[in-house]
């Protein structure tokens, strides 16, 4: 069942935007669109689209990331569904991404999970860890209550500005 919500979340995400991740989202949602879901067949393919490119940028290496959590994989799939349709109400960056680009996108996912390390171990050693204000809003995003709406949206706003900068950089 927490799948099914989770992709429920997901389709509410690309349909209204970036929502918070509580029950009582998911079931307004389920009554909204229980009669009727016009957008129900071109949702059902980007969603496919979607996932197929997470998979081709990432391949097997998602097992090793914490992008297979959906902590993060909520925001990377709304981030790569930004940029090849756009997210309602995402005040974020958008390019064409090409297969030629991926290596580059993983590049970008590879470094964020490991900025989230390097936070987690300077913190357990008692280290001060020099970021920027960028990477400290996106780990505190990441730290913190993911699933309300206002950190989502911090977590994939960074990765669309990675994004970004990794394609047209």
């Amino acid at each position: 069942m927490a799948e099914a919500e989770f992709i429920s979340d997901l389709l509410l995400a690309m349909e209204e935007g970036i929502r918070e991740g509580k029950q009582s989202v998911l079931d307004a949602a389920y009554k909204k669109y229980d009669d009727e879901y016009s957008a129900r067949v071109t949702n059902e393919k980007r969603f496919r689209d979607n996932i197929d490119t997470i998979g081709n940028i990432l391949g097997d290496e998602i097992a090793k990331l914490r992008f297979k959590s959906a902590r993060l994989f909520y925001p990377l799939f709304c981030s790569i569904h930004h940029l090849k349709f756009g997210l309602p109400k995402l005040d974020a960056p958008r390019t064409k991404i090409k297969v030629a680009d991926y290596p580059k996108l993983k590049n970008v996912l590879e470094n964020a999970d490991d900025l989230i390390d390097r936070v987690e171990a300077s913190v357990e050693a008692d280290e001060i860890l020099r970021l920027s204000a960028e990477q400290r809003r996106f780990f505190d995003a990441y730290d913190e209550h993911w699933v309300h709406a206002d950190k989502r949206t911090i977590l994939t706003q960074y990765l669309c500005r990675h994004f970004v900068r990794a394609c047209d950089g």
